[in-house]
């Protein structure tokens, strides 16, 4: 619009001067029409300026409550996921953003007294990178337990280490007592990354190693931990994935499992560098299909899982996700009401006198990941995914 009056004016000008321009009353009309652009010109930059303005005092006071409350520096850089799902809330009024801000700080605050009543272990499989493992241990996990619970253990397996890291652990053992168990399994295994290892053998060696954990768990008293009753939690991780998680997230896992007496268990939201979810393999959504017959419909699936939920999970959603199964790199689960649940390797015949890991043909050529067939067992509606228990991968050790 303004663009035309500019051109409107123009072409007058040019007319004046050569004299066909000034005899019909034009000369103001064009006038009023070159003012009249500049007004609107203006009026846009001022109602622009003023949104934008807003915007940033917006940002600036959702910064500062959230720095307040959770008792952290909360920037758009280093919680850009958090930040977001604040900032761009879909009901856009601003005491909707404000309750949506309050709830969150106010989950972690409460959580943070009902864990002092509360145990919880750490469990995960080990193989290699120890000094690396141990030290995020060391730094983040055994400092965030020992803060908020009234009791923890810290479960371990490691198994068929090529370096130095079955020794680091028997140190970090020694150092933490009687805090940390350390188990071996007593068959090698092979590493399915360096070698040729089909998706069936790698989900019967998975499945026979955290057994192994389970197995312990069910069997035996845990030094530092009486019992295993309702205030038990089992962190069932990966203990090679490595990023940033503030101890809000992961305590609003808590919250979600300790407030939500329908679940069993609750996933963490594990998001990789370019903005999609970590591990598509164990992500099933209710009524998803979790088996595939091919790599190709391993893709296919993988694939769908990114386009169809990557953006909801990512950067929009905040309430739990039910799922069929999830294995983001985190789960908790509630130890009272998941005892004896295994995981079940994929064999032709039922036998327990086999190894999981032996080489026998699995039922059919399936990919299906040793989460899932565990999860499998859990009554429908029971696992959820929480998109709030926010952990940003920075380096897969594995």
């Amino acid at each position: 619009m303004w663009y035309k009056t500019y051109k409107n004016y123009k072409n007058y000008k040019t007319n004046e001067t050569n004299g066909t321009n000034g005899t019909n009353g034009t000369n103001g009309t064009y006038e009023k029409y070159w003012i009249w652009g500049i007004s609107m010109t203006l009026l846009f930059l001022l109602l622009f300026s003023f949104r934008y303005f807003r915007n940033e005092y917006r940002r600036h006071d959702y910064r500062l409550y959230l720095t307040q409350q959770l008792g952290r520096t909360v920037m758009e850089e280093s919680d850009p996921y958090l930040f977001h799902r604040f900032l761009y809330y879909k009901d856009d009024k601003d005491d909707m953003n404000f309750r949506f801000l309050q709830g969150y700080s106010e989950r972690v605050r409460k959580v943070k007294k009902e864990t002092k009543n509360r145990s919880i272990i750490l469990t995960g499989l080990v193989r290699d990178n120890g000094k690396e493992i141990i030290a995020y241990l060391e730094t983040f996990w055994i400092p965030l337990l020992t803060k908020y619970f009234k009791e923890y253990a810290i479960l371990l397996l490691e198994n068929s280490s090529k370096d130095d890291t079955r020794l680091l652990l028997e140190k970090m053992k020694k150092k933490y007592q009687p805090h940390i168990i350390l188990l071996s399994f007593p068959t090698s295994t092979p590493n399915f990354h360096e070698q040729k290892v089909s998706s069936s053998e790698r989900t019967n060696m998975m499945a026979s190693l955290r057994n192994e954990l389970l197995d312990y768990l069910y069997h035996h008293r845990i030094q530092n931990i009486s019992v295993f009753d309702e205030s038990t939690t089992v962190l069932m991780m990966d203990p090679d994935l490595l990023g940033i998680m503030p101890e809000d997230a992961f305590l609003h896992g808590v919250w979600t499992l300790y407030h939500h007496p329908e679940l069993l268990a609750v996933g963490s939201n594990t998001i990789t560098d370019d903005h999609r979810i970590f591990d598509t393999f164990p992500f099933v959504p209710t009524y998803d299909s979790f088996e595939w017959t091919s790599e190709k419909d391993k893709k296919r699936h993988d694939d769908y899982i990114q386009l169809r939920y990557s953006q909801e999970i990512v950067w929009q959603r905040t309430r739990p996700l039910i799922m069929h199964s999830t294995f983001n790199g985190m789960v908790l689960y509630d130890f009272s009401r998941f005892q004896r649940k295994v995981y079940y390797p994929l064999f032709e015949e039922e036998d327990d006198s086999i190894s999981p890991i032996s080489p026998i043909k699995p039922i059919s050529p399936m990919s299906i990941c040793e989460h899932t067939r565990f999860h499998l067992q859990f009554p429908m509606g029971t696992i959820a995914l929480d998109p709030l228990w926010i952990f940003q991968l920075q380096k897969n050790l594995f």
